[in-house]
């Protein structure tokens, strides 16, 4: 990022590689801009004014969606976007979601970083592996039919790296050794784009077969965040029924309730806080409430259904304080999005936990995030 030291994410970036590029968190990110805030306002200067503002109400959602927004080079760079094709997988195996490069077009990826969008295009077929058996004869397997389109986003968790291997070798005489990968967490397989519409957004001739597609016939293409967001448009578009968000009277499956003394005022008026305006609340821009205390057949109770900028659902746990010594809250997270993909037809992956509380002990978020439930510790007001 380019810097200008009489900014405030400029200054910061200054006392980061002054004292020799350490890997601050977020919240060490969020106590250095307050310093250098604090600083600026001593000698008189208000170069963020919105950061200022949202510090003195103590609003620190927005001020940690404001670090997020800096892109600091040792927090959340600048976000990549690519597009992959995929032969379909052989018959009775599932898709894989990875990023492949084969051996001498490693560079094309070279930018891949963790956090990085990647969309999943999946061709109509592909070359059939031939594989010797011990007893030296050769197998050759067929593959599945192919979708013919975007079948999926996910996000990239490695670097390109190299996984060593050997080349394949297909039935037409060629061989291919896919040397290098980049693993991927999905976010959502809930849509599709056709090959004919993909092309359309990238700019190609309508019935371009995308063969030899990404730079250097790779594969791998990079593209903008605006073609991103067109490719998501239409892949949400183009969402299954069955997939679709489920609402729910509340009175569904028995009577509301919060236990033998009810729900408690502070709990309740941080759940309506979040759903009032769950993207403020929560610091994440894009979130969108789907509902209030959504009950399921088993007679338990969701505090809250959410939905993201890519379509992806979230069960909220909201409680008052957590700690060791009371897992259920954590528990209730992990069970109310599980219990929720199944009913709205979608891999757990495409159903987020998140555990909302005024109070988490360090010892919760480190078991949260063994197990993937993302953690948000909101001021009282």
């Amino acid at each position: 990022m380019s810097v200008r030291k009489n900014s405030l994410s400029g200054r910061v970036v200054i006392k980061w590689d002054s004292m020799g590029k350490p890997e601050w968190s977020l919240e060490q990110t969020l106590g250095i801009c307050i310093k250098v805030n604090n600083e600026f306002e001593t000698g008189g200067f208000n170069p963020a004014p919105k950061f200022r503002k949202a510090f003195k109400s103590n609003n620190r959602p927005y001020l940690k969606n404001w670090v997020q927004g800096c892109h600091f080079p040792w927090l959340n760079p600048m976000r990549n976007y690519w597009v992959t094709t995929h032969w379909p997988p052989e018959v009775g195996e599932k898709v894989d979601y990875g990023v492949y490069l084969f051996e001498g077009n490693q560079n094309v990826g070279s930018d891949i970083r963790p956090g990085d969008r990647v969309w999943i295009y999946e061709s109509k077929g592909g070359r059939k592996i031939v594989r010797k058996s011990a007893d030296g004869s050769e197998d050759r397997r067929s593959r599945q039919k192919g979708k013919e389109g975007v079948i999926a986003l996910a996000e990239i968790v490695t670097e390109l790296r190299d996984i060593g291997g050997s080349p394949e070798k297909y039935t037409d005489g060629t061989e291919r050794w896919w040397h290098w990968k980049a693993d991927t967490r999905l976010i959502n397989q809930s849509g599709f784009v056709p090959r004919q519409e993909l092309n359309v957004i990238l700019r190609y001739k309508r019935n371009n077969p995308l063969k030899g597609f990404g730079d250097q016939n790779s594969g791998l293409k990079r593209i903008s965040e605006d073609v991103h967001q067109k490719i998501l448009q239409v892949f949400n578009q183009n969402q299954p029924s069955a997939t679709r968000p489920i609402k729910r009277d509340p009175r569904s499956y028995g009577r509301l309730g919060h236990g033998k003394g009810g729900e408690g005022k502070i709990h309740k008026a941080l759940k309506e806080r979040i759903a009032t305006n769950p993207s403020r609340v929560l610091g994440e821009d894009g979130l969108s409430l789907i509902q209030v205390e959504y009950p399921y057949p088993t007679g338990d109770r969701a505090d809250l259904i959410l939905k993201n900028a890519e379509n992806q659902y979230i069960a909220v746990e909201v409680e008052v304080a957590v700690d060791l010594h009371d897992l259920s809250g954590v528990l209730q997270a992990i069970k109310y999005s599980r219990m929720y993909a199944i009913e709205c037809r979608r891999k757990f992956e495409e159903v987020k936990a998140y555990l909302v509380a005024h109070q988490i002990s360090d010892g919760v978020k480190d078991l949260c995030r063994q197990y993937d439930i993302e953690t948000f510790v909101i001021d009282k007001v």
